[in-house]
């Protein structure tokens, strides 16, 4: 029974309690970045305080906080606004648009996990590029293609079209959906949730309406309809982070700038399967302070907000935010193991 002891030695549960907010710094990480999860690792891309001349692209592991710069080629320039998420297969990231120096950037990159190598897809002077003429636009990959919605831009026009991008072929088109689309808008969130696309908010100069409006595509039929919410429905919002968590089927909404525009770090679930929000009640001593264009991911048992801009904006470190959704059970080794040493009490 000593072996036994030493080997399967029962571990305390080390989750923090469900709805609790804990934070850590990365020193020397990307500022105004966009954070993309692949497997159970993390990739940064924004650029340094220090200089604006440069992106910085790290990545991490949320399990043991460990965040390194990643030395990669031809690296994209920063930029704001812009969006990134994984492939369409699981070896590569894609980057497309934004603005720049007031500029937009009008692109499309793709990295290369395995060759550590930015490639660009599409150039600014490319014919292709005119679906990423865009700032603030979301992007799905869906299949074997990408799916572009919305966006500013530049010149204070918002959109609501919706594009395809086929990076083997470089095909674009523009869609035309049938249904009630969403309004104009930019700054949206957008996720591919059972073959279906749901829009999250967002907005032109500022949020739409007094409450947060979701949209759902039907990606077989191109229809659009409007999501008729019910619950604790959060306010409009604009610049927010929303992220799905397969297990709970929940999507969560954290902060934005609201209709006011007035910063937020409040947080909603939304229960897609019968369209009902949720407010969650936040505790912990770090909880993170009202923000706006940051970003999020969902890895486990916890959601993490990464960066955005507070009321102060004085980072000096990249702020990183860990909420707990929910417990881990303990393994089944552990479980054994809390069982024999039971019995093995009871005979003492």
């Amino acid at each position: 029974m000593d072996v036994l002891r030493r080997i399967y030695k029962p571990q305390e549960n080390h989750d923090d309690p469900p709805g609790t907010w804990t934070g850590l710094y990365l020193e020397g990480a990307p500022q105004y970045c966009e954070v993309v999860k692949v497997d159970t690792t993390v990739y940064l891309l924004g650029q340094s305080k220090k200089s604006q001349e440069k992106s910085l692209f790290w990545s991490g592991n949320l399990d043991t906080n460990n965040f390194s710069k990643i030395d990669s080629q031809n690296c994209p320039a920063p930029r704001k606004a812009f969006i990134m998420t994984t492939g369409i297969d699981s070896y590569t990231i894609v980057l497309a648009g934004g603005i720049m120096n007031k500029k937009l950037c009008r692109d499309f990159w793709v990295y290369s996990i395995r060759k550590r190598l930015w490639q660009i897809l599409v150039s600014p002077d490319s014919s292709a590029s005119d679906i990423f003429a865009f700032y603030g636009q979301s992007l799905c990959s869906h299949n074997s293609v990408y799916l572009l919605f919305g966006g500013c831009d530049g010149q204070n026009q918002y959109s609501n079209s919706l594009f395809l991008f086929d990076p083997l072929t470089k095909r674009t088109e523009q869609l035309h959906p049938t249904g009630n689309p969403p309004a104009p808008r930019y700054m949206h969130r957008s996720l591919i949730i059972v073959g279906q696309m749901y829009v999250f908010g967002g907005g032109n100069h500022t949020p739409i309406g007094q409450h947060i409006d979701v949209y759902c595509l039907d990606l077989n039929s191109l229809q659009w309809k409007a999501v008729q919410s019910n619950g604790n429905v959060p306010c409009s919002r604009a610049a927010h982070s929303c992220q799905y968590d397969d297990v709970s089927q929940q999507a969560f909404v954290f902060g934005g700038f609201s209709h006011k525009l007035s910063r937020m770090n409040d947080l909603y679930s939304f229960d897609v399967k019968y369209s009902t929000w949720k407010s969650i009640d936040i505790k912990g001593s770090r909880v993170p302070t009202p923000r706006s264009f940051h970003s999020s991911v969902v890895e486990g048992n916890c959601l993490y907000i990464f960066g955005g801009n507070n009321a102060e904006d004085k980072q000096t470190a990249l702020e990183v935010y860990k909420f707990q959704i929910r417990v881990q059970p303990l393994r089944l080794a552990v479980l054994a193991s809390n069982l024999l040493l039971g019995m093995e009490s009871s005979f003492l």
